[in-house]
């Protein structure tokens, strides 16, 4: 899954997830494809924290995100 936008100051960005990365997994479940990233978020709860493993140029690292909560759609 190709992370295309991230939130300043959001959960991502202060985990050091990075425009561009590929995540390849998150918590512990293989990534192939964008709709794969949502369960596996949609399963914790705000405060919980989530490994994910990424691809940025060419190198693998695994990121903790410590998960917020999903702002309010038009917010």
């Amino acid at each position: 899954a190709l992370v295309r936008a991230v939130v300043p100051n959001g959960p991502a960005d202060r985990a050091g997830v990075r425009e561009g990365d590929r995540i390849v997994a998150a918590g512990g479940r293989e990534i192939e494809r964008s709709a794969d990233v949502s369960p596996a978020v949609t399963a914790r709860e705000p405060g919980d924290s989530l490994q994910l493993r990424i691809r940025r140029g060419g190198e693998e690292r695994t990121l903790t995100v410590t998960l917020g909560t999903r702002p309010e759609r038009g917010a």
